[in-house]
């Protein structure tokens, strides 16, 4: 199933919270589906606590699962190391400007890409720029 989910993601990020939440809802479904657990977190029950009674969100920690929203994040890190790298060949260097002015963070930041229209706003490229300027520098490979 997530793989339907999360098709063309790394693209495709929904922004309105409505529609993030339905995605959501998918898996936390999926998650009392495979813990076969449909009671309600309101429902009384002797054997489990009632803290975790029927929460999708305790059932997706134990079965290990993150949500969307973070995979969605990680696969744009992914794909953005892959486009800095030259791993994957697309016109980017339009986007890819390196960020020389900073002095915190990692040395491998670019400039977010200024735009007027929402649309472009949430695009691929200034999205992502943003996660990956928030990473770690423990966390991006040396440069080679």
């Amino acid at each position: 199933m997530r793989p339907q989910l999360e098709y063309a993601s790394i693209v495709w990020c929904p922004q309105a919270s409505n529609n993030i939440n339905r995605l959501e809802a998918v898996q936390r479904r999926a998650a009392r589906s495979v813990m076969n657990d449909w009671s309600r977190p309101h429902s009384q029950t002797i054997t489990t606590p009632r803290s975790t009674r029927g929460s999708p969100t305790i059932m997706m920690q134990q079965l290990g699962w993150s949500i969307l929203e973070e995979r969605r994040k990680q696969a744009r890190a992914v794909m953005m190391y892959r486009i800095g790298h030259g791993q994957i060949a697309i016109p980017a260097p339009v986007y890819l400007t390196p960020n020389m002015q900073s002095t915190r963070g990692h040395g491998s930041r670019f400039c977010i890409p200024a735009g007027c229209v929402d649309a472009f706003r949430h695009s691929f490229f200034p999205v992502t720029i943003r996660i990956w300027n928030k990473l770690s520098s423990c966390l991006l490979p040396l440069r080679s």
